[in-house]
């Protein structure tokens, strides 16, 4: 009798373990869950506070008539408005460093095109992604180079064309010529 008695103590405190750690694990699970939400949550929250702040700095500067606040990014910022709303649109902008001295910022892409400035060496350049089609081969001193022609801005906010071997994505000088 006392041998029956010990294996079904033993059953009964495997089942009341089993039903415990069953228990532990539906806590565990949903306190981890609620957390996450709660985590997710905030960090939304946190985002649209800064949006909100940005474009209320962006309304007082506009109702102010003075320009906005630089972005924090490397991008440019402009805003148009549409029914009543405010746009945001922020574009990217790729830089771009002259590699050749007097380097001639032209109207058009090509040669024939009147010289808008000339560029200093290393000087930085906004990219416009537009390049064109075409490639031209131009005799620079020792070397003939066969490139697109670019489309740039320059540090005084002028749009314009140079040639695809005169800027490049990092600063240095090209050689060869005369």
């Amino acid at each position: 009798m006392a041998q029956e008695k010990a294996p079904r103590l033993v059953k009964a405190q495997f089942i009341l373990f089993g039903v415990l750690l069953l228990i532990f694990f539906v806590w565990a699970s949903r306190s981890c869950n609620r957390s996450t939400a709660e985590a997710e949550t905030e960090q939304i929250t946190n985002e649209a506070t800064a949006r909100a702040d940005s474009l209320a700095a962006l309304l007082e500067a506009t109702q102010a008539n003075t320009p906005p606040p630089p972005p924090a990014d490397n991008s440019v910022q402009r805003d148009t408005l549409r029914g009543g709303q405010m746009q945001l649109i922020r574009e990217r902008v790729t830089p771009l460093y002259v590699t050749i001295e007097n380097l001639a910022m032209r109207k058009g892409p090509g040669l024939n095109f009147e010289i808008l400035s000339r560029l200093k060496l290393y000087e930085e350049v906004k990219f416009l992604n537009e390049v064109t089609l075409t490639r031209d081969s131009i005799k620079l001193g020792t070397i003939t180079a066969v490139e697109p022609w670019v489309k740039i801005r320059n540090e005084k906010g002028r749009d314009g064309w140079v040639y695809g071997a005169g800027v490049e994505y990092y600063k240095y000088k090209f050689e060869g010529l005369d």
